[in-house]
């Protein structure tokens, strides 16, 4: 019988688990493309603000949320789907958390400095880096360029609410056939405040990120590309969860070749292959005894955590030009490992328990896409795209076998074969004016932890998760709709969407097994538990009214429900939006903006624990004063009246940050 039991049973393997023991103790891509330019600027739409952070790049656009754990490594969330129904890449590389806690989102792994653009594919009509049930999010980083002057910029900013210092900058250099590129930033923050001027201790953290990347040309239509990130974190405080980072490691190499031109009408051919690996370690060294003795979860013992993911990969694609259209052709594969463990030290016995939380699993995938764009006429497009994908996971960890054969037998091992198509029409109405459509068909693999994931805490609803080898692939019925007006000063974008679930994967209660009495958790296993729906809208306005004033306004609304549990899905976006008001000149730049969210009372109970979020509004003001070409200030006040507020994406209601001046120097040499 399964039984908790079996957690003080691992002490009669001490042998074993010192042998196991690794834990260390103290174009038509996307519907959405953000820009940044090599000064730290992005421009979206109309505004063009300097931005501080990845996460304000994010925020930049309509449909992406942000989930808060920390002062620290925010998790993008596009129209209500988290990471783990997202396809997060950089560069088209995919890459997996090591966190069991999602401390680590793949957000967290890239700096602004690093960014060119940011893909974000809501409508999912591109699925040519992959996609998942709520569409796909692909950073593509800065590249050096020829023929370029040797040029270095800094950054340095300093922000009063954490009291955080940020430094940053790159050095480009480039002669006709040669090109590099470098960028470093270096993070030291605080703890934080939020509004009213409270603490909010354990929120401080350091970060450190470099980049490198080498261009060559062998040819004029032949190019190859070295590319290397390091990104480091160290002591980041998690005050809403009961642990904390202590370290992050993360490197990514990669080498790519593109070649422009084909004969027979192929062109534009390009081939990456890459690795990377992120180690994390989490603890609760810490954390007062106090703490550990009375917290709810695991009381009276330190639980240190260690997760690692190891990813090889390739992808290749290429296009092919016809008299009235084109045809992409792309082809993915990679492997990715993934291990997680921990241990469990008495305070008072100094007893030390052992746990394999991820039993070496390893995940290999190949896929295939086609798709293809074509013009009818002048006036309307046509496009469809069909991917598919095959993907093998294992259980290899022998010692996780014996512990979990209670669960799933022998049943180490599964495959999955995933088909996803898209298609979709646009329509020009006038010539200022069009309307589109696109209608999917995806399907999502469970991820390794949904699969095999073994007691697996989630502070959200105090519950142990374990996975299920026998899960069914997740499939999203999809329209999605658009439509576009512009003239000379005014233009509006408003788009709607319907995604139809069928076997939504969530943890359901696991009454098999016997709780000891006190003890505060209920234990869960990933299950399909039927159909869901997600239903809204989007709108943004820009209206311009001089040369030198402009007005932009976004707005959003949201609905989901869970057929079987009649509620809400868990992290349903609010009614929300966005407004600014915009001053540009030719040295001074201005945005006074106001973020708003309603009050959230559509929430999860049995899927995940909610419970409601108020409304707030919070005003912000950022400045831009360029004394040349070379010299930028920044300067602002973020949460102009200091409210103390969380949004519905904040863990545990973490606070957000409270008023916050910030002054940066942007200097190039």
């Amino acid at each position: 019988m399964k039984s908790i039991i079996a957690l003080y049973l691992m002490l009669n393997f001490t042998q074993l688990l010192a042998e196991q023991d690794t834990t260390k103790l103290k174009h038509y891509d996307s519907d959405e493309v953000i820009v940044i330019d090599n000064y730290f600027g992005i421009v979206n739409d109309n505004i063009e603000s300097t931005v501080n952070s990845t996460e304000d790049i994010l925020r930049q656009k309509n449909e992406i949320d942000l989930i808060s754990r920390a002062n620290f490594a925010s998790e993008a969330v596009v129209r209500g789907y988290t990471q783990d129904r997202l396809n997060v890449t950089i560069d088209g590389m995919r890459m997996f958390s090591a966190c069991i806690d999602k401390m680590d989102p793949i957000t967290s792994y890239i700096e602004v400095e690093n960014l060119s653009k940011s893909e974000v594919n809501s409508d999912k009509s591109n699925l040519n880096n992959g996609i998942s049930t709520g569409g796909s999010l692909n950073f593509i980083t800065n590249k050096p360029q020829y023929n370029h002057d040797l040029r270095f910029v800094t950054d340095n900013q300093f922000n009063s609410v954490s009291e955080m210092y940020n430094s940053r900058g790159n050095i480009l250099f480039g002669i006709e056939n040669i090109a590099a590129l470098a960028s470093y930033s270096v993070k030291r923050s605080g703890d934080y405040k939020s509004g009213g001027n409270n603490t909010i201790s354990n929120s401080g953290y350091s970060k450190e990120n470099i980049k490198f990347n080498v261009s060559y040309k062998s040819d004029p239509v032949v190019e190859h590309s070295l590319e290397y990130i390091y990104d480091h974190s160290a002591d980041v405080g998690y005050p809403a969860l009961i642990m904390d980072t202590r370290y992050t490691h993360m490197n990514m190499v990669s080498y790519n070749l593109n070649l422009k031109k084909i004969s027979g009408g192929f062109y534009d051919f390009n081939t990456r292959i890459y690795f990377n690996n992120i180690e994390h370690l989490m603890d609760d060294y810490d954390r007062s005894d106090d703490e550990i003795n009375n917290r709810i979860v695991m009381p009276g013992m330190y639980m240190p955590m260690f997760g690692e993911t190891t990813t090889f990969g390739m992808n290749t694609s290429l296009k092919r030009m016809f008299s009235n259209g084109v045809l992409s052709l792309s082809f993915e594969g990679y492997n990715m490992n993934a291990f997680a463990d921990m241990k469990m030290e008495m305070l008072e016995t100094d007893e030390v328990m052992y746990l394999v939380n991820l039993g070496d699993i390893n995940t290999t995938k190949i896929g295939f896409n086609a798709g293809y764009i074509t013009s009818f006429n002048s006036t309307t497009t046509y496009k469809l795209n069909g991917r598919f994908d095959i993907s093998n996971k294992s259980m290899n960890n022998e010692f996780s076998r014996a512990i979990t054969e209670s669960y799933w037998g022998d049943n180490n091992s599964v495959i999955y074969g995933i088909f996803n198509i898209s298609t979709g029409m646009s329509f020009e109405l006038s010539s200022n004016s069009d309307v589109g459509f696109t209608i999917s068909r995806i399907e999502r693999e469970p991820s390794h932890l949904e699969n095999y994931g073994f007691y697996i805490y989630n502070i959200s609803d105090n519950a142990i998760y374990t996975g299920s080898p026998d899960l069914d692939k997740e499939k999203s019925y999809s329209i999605n709709a658009n439509y576009s007006f512009h003239s000379d000063n005014f233009e509006v974008n408003t788009k709607l969407y319907n995604d139809y679930i069928v076997d939504y994967i969530a943890g359901t209660n696991d009454n098999s097994i016997n709780i000891f009495e006190g003890f505060g958790q209920t234990f869960k296993q990933f299950s399909n538990i039927g159909n869901a729906n997600i239903a809204g809208v989007e709108v943004e306005l820009d209206y311009q009214i001089s040369n030198s004033f402009y007005i932009n306004t976004k707005a959003k609304y949201q609905k989901t429900h869970s057929f079987k549990f009649k509620e809400s899905l868990p992290f349903t976006p609010p009614l929300s939006g966005k407004l600014s008001f915009v001053y540009s000149s030719e040295s001074l730049k201005s945005v006074l903006s106001a973020d708003i969210a309603g009050k959230q009372n559509d929430i999860s109970y049995s899927i995940l624990t909610e419970d409601a979020t108020d409304a707030f509004a919070i005003v912000n003001l950022r400045n831009s004063y360029s004394f040349n070409s070379d010299l930028r200030l920044r300067f602002g006040v973020e949460n102009l009246l200091d409210e103390l507020y969380h949004t519905h994406f904040s863990i545990n209601n973490l606070p957000n940050p409270g008023r916050n001046f910030y002054l940066g120097l942007s200097l190039g040499i």
